[in-house]
């Protein structure tokens, strides 16, 4: 296991916790990525079937087990669900759509689905 340097710590520190599957694409791209989690693990911001699907929270690990999410990684957005097959989405084209989505109106008014508290 790598022991951290003090530098490394307080570098670690100063990268933001991001809170939407956005934020993290953003993160990645830029100079600090390498100190970001090589993977970040997300649930849907809303319902389904309401706001806009590529609206995703980032949730502990420990959130996910055995329910559909994502995982969120520099290449790309893995969709995972019980009832499906996985299915992967590049950084590029994810930001593209969530963008377009959320631009050209094709998404219902978002209203926050209840989740705990992270």
């Amino acid at each position: 296991m790598a022991v951290l340097t003090s530098s490394a710590t307080e570098a670690l520190s100063q990268v933001p916790k991001p809170a939407s599957a956005q934020d993290v694409i953003q993160l990645y791209a830029s100079a600090d990525h390498h100190l970001c989690p090589k993977v970040y693990h997300s649930t849907r911001a809303f319902s389904a079937g309401q706001g806009n699907p590529y609206k995703l929270s980032i949730v502990p690990r420990s959130r996910v087990k055995g329910q559909e999410h994502w995982s969120i990684s520099a290449t790309g957005v893995c969709h995972i669900g019980p009832d499906h097959a996985a299915v992967f989405i590049p950084s590029g084209k994810f930001h593209t759509v969530s963008t377009l989505m959320v631009n050209s109106g094709l998404c219902a008014p978002e209203v926050p689905a209840l989740q705990a508290s992270v």
